[in-house]
């Protein structure tokens, strides 16, 4: 197991949770009003396939840090993009309230958005070319672990979350 890898996944994830415990622990939150303009009938939908990719992308992440023939350079990759996803997730809930607020233009939402597609993209080439290798296993799990996210980012939040916002 690529023990690295699975570090940065865990930090990651402890930023992620303990920084949506602070924004929803702060009293001037008003978490429906975070949905903007977004219709209320894709809102559930949204909240549900967010949910389902965000699992995926986790197992995915396991099952690359248990493979046998993951090369360093493909873990410092993935590592990267783990790293620069994550941190633009960070963003999104107080970039979200700002844009609400009219502090900055909901724009930034969506460009913010947008720019969390390229390590989805990047991790998802990444496990493509990982499976063509000899020896590798599970390659129909880990195309559709790297291809849902990807697809779940860029079309819900890019485009419907992003522009609809």
């Amino acid at each position: 197991m690529k023990q690295k890898l699975v570090g940065y996944l865990v930090a990651t994830q402890i930023a992620l949770w303990v920084s949506y415990y602070l924004f929803f622990k702060q009293k001037n939150v008003n978490f429906k009003s975070l949905w903007g303009n977004t219709p209320k009938s894709f809102r559930s939908w949204l909240l549900f396939a967010a949910s389902v990719a965000y699992v995926m992308n986790l197992l995915l992440i396991i099952s690359m840090a248990n493979s046998n023939n993951l090369t360093d350079n493909e873990e410092s990759i993935l590592i990267a993009c783990i790293v620069f996803y994550y941190v633009a997730q960070l963003l999104f809930l107080p970039l979200t309230k700002l844009a609400v607020e009219g502090k900055i233009p909901k724009l930034a939402v969506a460009a913010l958005l947008l720019i969390c597609v390229i390590p989805l993209a990047v991790i998802a080439g990444i496990v493509t070319k990982h499976v063509t290798k000899q020896g590798s296993k599970a390659v129909m799990f880990k195309l559709t672990t790297a291809y849902a996210p990807l697809l779940h980012v860029l079309i819900n939040d890019a485009v419907l979350f992003g522009f609809l916002f």
